[in-house]
């Protein structure tokens, strides 16, 4: 489990305990590849298996920008956040890429970038 906020972080600690499959990590998601905070640079550290089970992207901000730059692993089920609207609307954020603000992609360019993934 990722988590960038502090507090947050603090918090995810405590519901880990002693839990084995939680393995926490503090940052925040960047979309840049090869970044050390790319979820490809994250999952690289801890060996993840190529085609994990489960992966849940919500940010609230870049969550397609995100799930675009993960080249590297192919999870079985990807859940994440879209507007629901049904356009072309891809959400745009600041010029920093940790800068996180309100807002989430379109559901049919997200469907679009699912079926270039091989999903659907």
């Amino acid at each position: 489990m990722i988590e960038g906020d502090e507090g947050k972080f603090q918090d995810l600690l405590v519901t880990a305990g002693n839990n084995r499959t939680i393995i926490p990590h503090k940052a925040y998601v960047s979309h840049i590849e090869g970044d050390k905070d790319s979820l490809d640079e994250i999952f690289d550290k801890y060996n993840l298996s190529k085609d994990f089970e489960l992966l849940s992207i919500d940010v609230d901000s870049c969550d397609y920008q995100i799930w675009k730059s993960l080249k590297n692993y192919q999870p079985k089920v990807v859940i994440i956040e879209h507007s629901g609207l049904d356009m072309d609307v891809i959400y745009k954020f600041g010029a920093k890429h940790k800068v996180h603000l309100e807002g989430s992609t379109a559901f049919r360019p997200m469907k679009d970038l699912g079926e270039e993934k091989g999903y659907c």
